[in-house]
């Protein structure tokens, strides 16, 4: 089981938001080919949101998504 970090997300540009370097702060650079995911929950004046599971696959330096 993962380590909950709490936070705001980084502000978003085109529709996306940077994570790079607070999951590095948080948990360390995943070598390459390891699976991360990522839990968020939507907070919006008080109304909390189910929380959302997202996964990827670490690429090699170089590749799209690095």
């Amino acid at each position: 089981m993962g380590r909950w970090v709490g936070g705001t997300m980084p502000e978003a540009a085109r529709g996306c938001s940077d994570i790079t370097d607070l999951y590095g702060e948080a948990f360390g650079v995943p070598p390459v080919g390891r699976r991360v995911f990522i839990r968020t929950r939507q907070l919006i004046n008080g109304w909390e949101d189910d929380f959302k599971e997202t996964w990827a696959d670490v690429p090699p330096p170089g590749q799209p998504g690095s």
